[in-house]
């Protein structure tokens, strides 16, 4: 099982889409990958970061995971596959092509 975010682009949940980069940022985790299905694409996401485990933030993507490993999976992989399944076509795009997805 992947142990972190980037185990999960590598060979778990998101092993279809590429990863470009992870930024961290004050309120969260910016995430930018890119997608060579039916229409290539680049897409960004910001990932709220929880404090600790439990917190409001933890509780709102995954409540019900006790490790930060199975909250990597829960409560951001997932989300963010299904912010890319149900946007990527739809999300605003910016000056530089990139798509702007939103978490579930």
């Amino acid at each position: 099982m992947p142990h972190t975010l980037r185990d999960e682009f590598e060979c778990g949940h998101l092993k279809e889409l590429t990863l470009r980069y992870l930024r961290l940022l004050e309120r969260g985790v910016e995430i930018e990958f890119s997608s060579s299905a039916t229409a290539p694409s680049v897409s960004r996401v910001l990932v709220p970061r929880p404090e600790q485990v439990g917190d409001a933030t933890w509780n709102a993507f995954d409540g019900t995971t006790a490790s930060v490993r199975e909250w990597t999976r829960r409560g951001i992989a997932i989300p963010v596959q299904e912010a890319y399944d149900t946007q990527a076509q739809s999300g605003s795009v910016d000056d530089q092509g990139t798509i702007r997805l939103h978490m579930p």
